[in-house]
């Protein structure tokens, strides 16, 4: 019965290992890294380091993105403020040059007939 046993356990161990060297020689990396548990652990922690800067990057450009989207009816209501109040300034500097040549033509008037009643004045005088 002993002798059965061993023979059963090794053709077990036997099998055990010809499928694990098979694996092992398809799959190198993860040989490796059973091999090496120590460096394996180092380098998920850096792989989990980075993955957390991306996620965190990943989400900063989101709520910069939603910030931007959120401010850009204010940005536009602005930018239309400033073009009325542009316009509109320039539509007072137009009529404030028109009322001005206006007043001015009407003192030229106003002199030459001011010049042709001094002169009827004089006239009679």
């Amino acid at each position: 019965m002993d002798n059965l046993s061993d023979r059963l356990l090794n053709s077990l161990q036997t099998t055990l290992a010809e499928r694990w060297q098979s694996w092992a020689s398809e799959h190198g990396f993860a040989s490796w890294c059973l091999s090496h548990p120590f460096w394996t652990l180092g380098l998920l922690f850096v792989v989990l380091v980075l993955f957390a800067g991306l996620v965190q990057a990943l989400g900063r450009a989101i709520e910069q993105f939603w910030l931007k989207l959120a401010q850009l009816p204010i940005l536009l209501f602005r930018l239309a403020w400033r073009r009325s109040t542009a316009l509109t300034m320039d539509l007072l500097q137009e009529e404030k040059a028109k009322k001005r040549s206006e007043i001015l033509t009407r003192l030229a008037e106003l002199r030459t007939e001011e010049q042709q009643l001094l002169e009827e004045l004089q006239r009679w005088l």
